[in-house]
């Protein structure tokens, strides 16, 4: 197969689904594609070969095109169902979201407190003999 045999394939297949500018596109890219390929030291034959059957190419683009007229109805509704799976992909409710602040802000309530009363308990039995003595010391000087 040459690539005027594969472009004229594909443009074929391509033309009785979607418009004239977005095949022209296809093709465009696809000739372009290809003598990029041969610039790059490949023959024609083997890129030709690397793409594969035009009409391959074609459905597949086919099947990928919000433009073509089979796919239309699918293509709305798939992104119709895109667009809620997105939204409910986004995250927490607004309620939901309240709740978890609340609760984030109780556990660091919790762990101040935590990390309060473990200081005291290593800082009291120093400090309360230390205070002790400090209002002894008070005590008698008053006297």
């Amino acid at each position: 197969m040459t690539k005027r045999e594969f472009l004229e394939e594909l443009k074929e297949v391509l033309s009785e689904q979607l418009p004239q500018n977005q095949v022209a596109e296809h093709v465009s890219y696809y000739m372009n594609y290809i003598e990029e390929q041969k610039q790059n030291e490949s023959s024609e034959e083997e890129v030709l070969n690397m793409l594969g059957d035009p009409r391959l190419i074609a459905r597949t683009i086919l099947d990928t095109a919000p433009n073509s007229r089979e796919n239309q109805n699918y293509f709305y509704e798939e992104t119709t169902q895109d667009v809620q799976s997105e939204e409910k992909k986004k995250g927490l409710s607004g309620k939901a979201k309240k709740y978890v602040y609340i609760g984030i802000a109780i556990a660091v309530i919790l762990l101040i407190i935590s990390l309060i009363t473990t200081l005291l308990s290593f800082l009291l039995p120093i400090l309360l003999p230390v205070i002790l003595i400090f209002v002894v010391i008070s005590i008698v000087r008053k006297r």
